[in-house]
């Protein structure tokens, strides 16, 4: 048994080795470049959706439908030269996958990164981690063309 789980976390490191360590930032203005790749991004944020607090507005879904999301652009005041900004909702659509949770990534322009999607087997390590407060680093494999991005792996920094 010690040793199946000495092999497991040699795996594990050689994994994070291989994985390109980013910031979200990083990701959120990069995203194509990364495509294909497992990539580690450090000081991740997000929220499981359905899952407790959730940080988006849901929309009840039917399992196998697309579901569809909407988050104010800006609630900003209209500024005095006449000029306001956009209120208009933005839509991201998740399709709804079995065997995984949809991760709401919450970074300046991660809208444009696609849907996050975590194992559901995953979600309470996810949870964990957060609960720790401890600053996470996930593994994620990059797909920019489909915009399904697979959460690999969940870890503290």
């Amino acid at each position: 048994m010690k040793k199946n789980i000495f092999l497991v976390a040699i795996m594990a490191i050689v994994g994070m080795a291989n994985a390109q360590m980013v910031k979200p930032t990083e990701l959120v203005a990069n995203y194509s470049s990364f495509n294909g790749k497992t990539i580690s991004v450090s000081d991740f944020t997000g929220s499981i959706r359905g899952v407790g607090a959730v940080s988006v507005n849901s929309v009840p879904v039917n399992p196998g439908k697309t579901t569809a999301l909407t988050v104010p652009l800006s609630t900003a005041p209209v500024a005095s030269g006449g000029n306001s900004s956009s209120t208009a909702p933005k839509v991201q659509f998740c399709k709804i996958i079995k065997g995984f949770k949809i991760v709401d990534f919450a970074a300046s322009g991660s809208e444009n990164c696609g849907c996050f999607y975590i194992p559901t087997n995953m979600v309470t390590k996810f949870q964990d981690v957060q609960k720790l407060g401890a600053k996470m680093m996930v593994r994620v494999l990059v797909d920019s063309k489909s915009k399904v991005n697979t959460i690999t792996g969940v870890d503290t920094l």
